[in-house]
Order: structure tokens, then sequence, then C-alpha cells
């Protein structure tokens, strides 16, 4: 027993022994990815010599045998792609994703399609730059060009019908395309003719003539044809370019006269014109004050003038079918109407006639301003035309005029005006106010001096209409020259200095603007500036009130500038005020803390004032005393027809009564509320406080007349009884 036991022991641990010392078989597995490629339409027959590539997992190239098989060893579970490739040959499919997962992957198979091409050559009208298009089943797939002999070639085509279409911008060829069935061998020859594409140009003729209508083709080609019977012609054999068509025939016109056309791959249709008769006529007469010797202008489709006979009648002839304006004149006359739109459609148009009257004598005045006053030639034209010159205040007027439209030019050497010119209607009295404002072309200079702490150097920067930059001399002067009319602005500049004012606005007007002054200060004074405007343009004479750690008082001047200098830092309130505005803002906080303040700039406004008026009727309407009370106090009279007015009125709350010795009125007084409008017809009815025997008389007569009811007359004899005149 004891030596069997032993034995067992002794056979475990050779097993032991043996089993720990095998190889690790798991981790030395691996697997492979094969396959063949075949080529296509040869049965069992593989492709020798293909450049297999593995990639993914592990990278390794291979290369098929003489069957077209190939394999890849030694790999680890992955994912890989295959991928196979060879000149002259496309693979399907093009490459085959393969997993490896606990075992090799074959029959991964390709089949291998060898390629050819298509080639040929354009000749004819064009071989460079031809495009040549191949379709396969009917889709545009591969398009190349030909080169400078005509050739093209498409490569890398399998066995397959495939169709070759050239094309070229103003070219046809023959054939138009070819189809070409590719079977194991390369497609030569495959040969296009090209020749230039001709297009036409087509259209018709309608109106009053169709048939025999001369058609005249110029530009990058010349022909002359003739429309048939229906008025249609046609242009053929014509190259991409630009033309031009015009038709003529003797007594018409046309619409349009000529039409340019560009052919440009395409014909082109539609190319039409309508004719019109030249040989209608427009008539009629003048009567009344004036018959003989009235210029007729015609204007619109045609243009004549002519003159009426001495029984007024007038005949305009020759004429096309056409929109017309028919217009007489004679200097001293006026008609009636002043013109006639006459539309010719294939028919004489009659009676166009005219009533003559002798025209008032009416005139345009205006005045001259600016640059230049006295001498400026005034040019009237329109209805009259007339010159005159204006006197020392540059007033000018035409007199002597009808009514109609006139233009006043004015003009003299060495100055423009605004606005050139102006048009003028008279109609039915004279025209008065047509000014203009003169600026004169030479040229000018601004200059100036600074003063103050620092005459010298100062660097003096203008800008606005020309720019430019000077330095003053050693007592301060300055100028800029060679200045044209214009807005510009001045400014002074030198380290460790201020300037009051800081900068100054300048208008030339006509003549050159000395004394554009400036006081230098040390820094550490400084000073607050702006402008004040009105409407865009500077306004003077305002109050400025400097208030807070100074207290000061200013005056705008003519550009609307002002300027508080000499201050010290802290903090300032500045508030503009003139009768009959207001501004924006109302006043201005200013910090000043170590430097001067600019553009402290207000914006003005009118004040709108209104209008409160009406009449008295009645017994008395002259020397009534309107008295106006509430937000103004006021007073005025009525005048001989009982009317009165309040002019220069602010919104508000107003009482309006009327009063006279003898009298009372109806209403006693008004109120009345403006809210931004005038207020007329605050009328009132004046009545005697007494009455006399003879204000009885009277109002019996009227009565009588039928003025006045019974129950009037009753009125005015209880009053005689019980309010007596004395």
């Amino acid at each position: 027993m004891r030596y069997k036991s032993f034995a067992y022991v002794i056979l475990l641990v050779s097993f032991l022994i043996t089993y720990t010392m095998l190889p690790d078989t798991a981790s030395a597995i691996t697997y492979n990815i094969s396959g063949t490629v075949s080529l296509s339409g040869f049965t069992g027959s593989g492709l020798a010599g293909v450049t297999m590539t593995l990639s993914g997992d592990a990278s390794k190239t291979a290369t098929t045998g003489s069957l077209g098989t190939y394999s890849f060893t030694g790999l680890s579970n992955g994912t890989y792609t295959v991928t196979p490739g060879k000149t002259g040959y496309i693979f399907d499919p093009t490459s085959n994703n393969v997993t490896i997962s606990g075992a090799s992957q074959n029959g991964v198979d390709f089949t291998a399609y060898p390629t050819y091409s298509i080639s040929g050559t354009v000749i004819g009208a064009v071989q460079e730059g031809v495009v040549m298009t191949l379709y396969i089943s009917g889709v545009p797939t591969i398009a190349t060009t030909t080169d400078s002999s005509g050739s093209y070639s498409f490569t890398g085509l399998t066995t397959d019908g495939y169709t070759v279409t050239p094309s070229k911008s103003g070219y046809t060829f023959t054939p138009a395309s070819k189809f070409v069935f590719i079977i194991n061998a390369n497609q030569t020859d495959v040969n296009f003719t090209s020749s230039f594409a001709t297009y036409s140009i087509s259209g018709i003729v309608s109106g009053e003539v169709k048939a025999g209508v001369t058609m005249t083709l110029s530009g990058d080609a010349s022909s002359t044809i003739t429309t048939d019977l229906s008025g249609n012609y046609n242009f053929t054999g014509l190259l991409n370019g630009n033309y031009t068509v015009t038709p003529s025939k003797i007594n018409y016109t046309f619409d349009p006269p000529s039409i340019p056309i560009t052919i440009a791959d395409d014909n082109q249709t539609g190319v039409n014109f309508t004719a019109y008769g030249t040989n209608y006529s427009i008539s009629g007469q003048v009567t009344g004050d004036i018959k003989e010797g009235v210029t007729i202008t015609l204007s619109g489709d045609a243009s004549q003038t002519t003159t009426t006979n001495s029984m007024g009648i007038y005949s305009l002839t020759g004429l096309m079918s056409g929109n017309y304006t028919v217009t007489p004149s004679k200097t001293g006359y006026a008609f009636d109407p002043p013109s006639r739109a006459v539309t010719i459609s294939a028919l004489n148009q009659n009676n166009q006639d005219f009533v003559a009257t002798v025209a008032g004598n009416y005139s345009i005045s205006g005045t001259v301003s600016g640059a230049v006053q006295e001498g400026v030639t005034m040019a009237l034209s329109g209805t009259a035309s007339k010159t005159t010159t204006t006197d020392s205040d540059g007033f000018y007027s035409f007199t002597g005029l009808i009514n109609g439209t006139y233009t006043v030019t004015p003009s003299k050497s060495g100055y423009t005006f605004e606005p050139t010119s102006r048009s003028v209607t008279i109609s039915g009295g004279s025209v008065v106010g047509k000014d203009f404002v003169a600026s004169s072309t030479a040229i000018y200079s601004i200059s100036g001096k600074v003063i103050g702490d620092t005459p010298a150097d100062v660097t003096i920067t203008l800008s606005g209409n020309a720019s430019q930059v000077t330095t003053t001399d050693t007592a301060g002067n300055y100028s800029f020259t060679e200045l044209a009319n214009g807005d510009y602005l001045v400014t002074p500049s030198k380290a460790g200095y201020t300037f009051s004012p800081s900068f100054t606005s300048v208008s030339i007007h006509g003549k050159s603007q000395t004394n554009v002054n400036f006081t230098a200060s040390v820094e550490g004074t400084y000073s607050i500036s702006g402008i004040i405007t009105l409407s865009g343009s500077g306004l003077s004479g305002v109050a400025m009130t400097l208030s807070g750690s100074a207290s000061k008082t200013t005056t705008t001047d003519s550009y609307g500038f002002y300027s508080f200098s000499g201050l010290s830092n802290g903090t300032y309130t500045i508030t503009p005020s003139k009768t009959g505005y207001t501004f924006n803002p109302s006043s201005r906080i200013i910090t000043m803390n170590n430097s001067s303040v600019t553009g402290a700039d207000f914006t003005a406004s009118v004040i709108p004032t209104y209008n409160i008026s009406g009449a008295v009727s009645g017994d008395t309407q002259a020397d009534v005393t309107i008295t106006l009370s509430g937000d103004t106090s006021l007073t005025t009279t009525t005048n001989a027809l009982g009317n009165y007015s309040f002019t220069g009125l602010s919104n508000g709350t107003y009482t309006i009564t009327p009063s006279k010795s003898g009298y009372t009125f109806t209403p006693l007084s008004t109120n009345v509320t403006i809210t931004g409008a005038s207020v007329p017809k605050n009328n009132f009815i004046a009545s005697k406080a007494c009455a006399t025997w003879g204000d009885v008389i009277a109002a019996y007569n009227e009565y009588v007349s039928g003025n006045k009811t019974w129950v009037d007359v009753i009125s005015t004899y209880n009053q005689y009884v019980t309010q007596p005149c004395p």
C-alpha cells in the first residue's frame, strides 16, 4: 500500500512539471485574409501582378500570383481594409472592409476590368477650345477640351456604350454627337467637323402700313429685305454679333426708328415696329380781340410753327399719328385755352380753336443781394424775352408781361448766383420777391492776430471748404490766402496755452475776412465756449449768462459764437436767452477740470405766435374798441368794415370785449383759447342802446321792403318809448 501511494505522488509531480513547461498557445494564435482577383470576361482567369494594400489595424502589401490569388497572414483580431491596384485596370469593388474576430477571412475577392480610351479630332471652322462631353446612359460624366490641333481624348474607360458630344458658343458640329461602344479595345478617330452657327432676326411691322417696308440690317453684317403683305420680315444666316434693324418707307415714320440687336447663340424674334403715316393735319381758328398774325406753335411728336391768316385760321400739315400740343401766342394777348392737347389717330384733327383777349399788364420783380447788387444782368425768357439790369439796391423789374410761364436768370462776370434761375408763372397778377443771392468767384483771405500770453509761434489750423496750417509771426499775425467763397473753421493751438475763443467759424461771401482774433492764456485758466444755431445757422445777439463758480455775461457774435474765458476749475451753469426764442437745452451744467470746454452748444427755436380776429356787424362797425385780456392785454379798433385782429399771440386763454358809447353788443364778450393755431371769426353784433322816432320810421321802411319783420318794427318802437335818445 505504501509503494502504491508513492507511485501516485511521483506521477502527479511529473504531470505538473510537464504542464508548466508547455508553450502559451493562446497568445500565439494569428489569422489570415485572402482572396482572388479575377479578370472580367474571362471565367476562372485570375489577374497576376495586382498590388493589394492592407490598412486598418495593420498595414501590409501583397501581389497577386499567376492565378490572381493573394494572402495577408499573421493578423490579429481587428478591422482592416483591402484595396487592389494596377495600372490599366479598375476594380469592383474598389476596396473591401474586413473584420477578423477569432477566424481567418477568406474569399475577399475582386473583379478587374481593363480600361480603354476614346479619342479623335475636331476640324473645320474651329479646332481649339471645343468642349467634348462624354455621356453614359444619357448622363454627362466627363468633359475635356480640344487642343490647338483639335485633338481630344477620354481615358480610363471600361467596356460600355458612350456618347461623345462637342460644343462651343457660335459653332455647330457634324455630326452633333457620336455613339461609341468599347469592346476590349481603344476607340480612335471619333472625329467631328465644326461650322459657324447662324441665326436669324425676325419681326413684324404693324400700324398704318405693313407690306413693302424696307428693312435694313447693319452692324456685323449688312442686308436689305422687304416686309410681306402681313408685315413680316426675316434676316437669316447671321453669326453671333451686334446688329441694328431700321425700317423705312416714304411718307411713314416708325416707332421705334430702329432697334439694336445682339445675337448670342439664339435667334432673335419679336423685333417689331409700328408705322405711322405723315399725311395728317391739325387746323383751327383764333377768334376774339385778335385774329391775324397769331403764332401757332406745335410741339410733341413733331414741331412746327405757323401764323393765323386775316380770318384767324391756321393749319399744321404733314403730321403722322401721335400726340401733340398746339399753343397760340402774341405779345399783349392771352388765349383761352392757353394750349390744346391733340391726338392724331389716322385722322385729321379740325376745330382746334382759341379765343384771344387783350392781356393784363403784369410784372416780375425781385432783388439781388450778397456779394454784388448793382449792374447784374437779369434775363427773362419763356412767354416773353427781355433783359434788364439791377439798380444800386439790387432791385430789378420786368413790366408789360402777360399771363404765362417765364424764367428769370441773373448773370455778372466774376459772380455766381443762388438760385441760378427762377421759374415764374403769371396768372392774373404781378409776381414779386423773385430774389437771388450773389457770391463772388474771386479768391479771398482770412487773417487775424493772437494776443495775450503768447502771440508768436501759435499754430493756426484752417478747416472746412479748404484745409491749411500756418504759424503766427512774432507779433501774433497770421493769414490764410487763396480761399474761395465758403464756410471755414479757424482753430489756434500751442502746448501750454489755451485760447479764447477756442475756434472761430468764418464764412466768406464775396470779400476777405479780417480780425479773426484770439487771446492766448497760460494753461491753468480755462474757457467755456460754444455756438447758438437757428435752423443750422449761427444766431447773433443771444444773451449768455454764466453762473456757479463764477458769474459772467456775454452775447453771441454774428456767427452765433460765445466764449467765457479766465475760468478756474469748478462747476458752472450756462443759460441762453433772447426775446422770441426758446433754447434746447434751456441751460447746460459744465464742470471745469484742468481743461477748457468747447462745444457747449444750444439750438434756438422761434416761439410761434398766432392771431385772434373777427368782425363787428349790426348798427355800427367802425371805431368799436376791442379789448383783449387774459394771458396778454391789448386793445385795438375795428376798421370801416368792422374787422379787427390781434397778432403775435402765444398759446393761452383770452377774453375779447367790444365797447362803444351808445351801443350794446351780443355777446358781451367771448372767451378764446389758442392751442397751436390762430382763432378767427370771433364776431359781435352791435345794437343801439337808445332809439329815435327816425329809427322807428327806418325800421318800418325796412319792413315794407321785406328786410325786417313786423316784430322788428314793434321792438324798435318799444325801445323808442322806453329808451329814447336825448
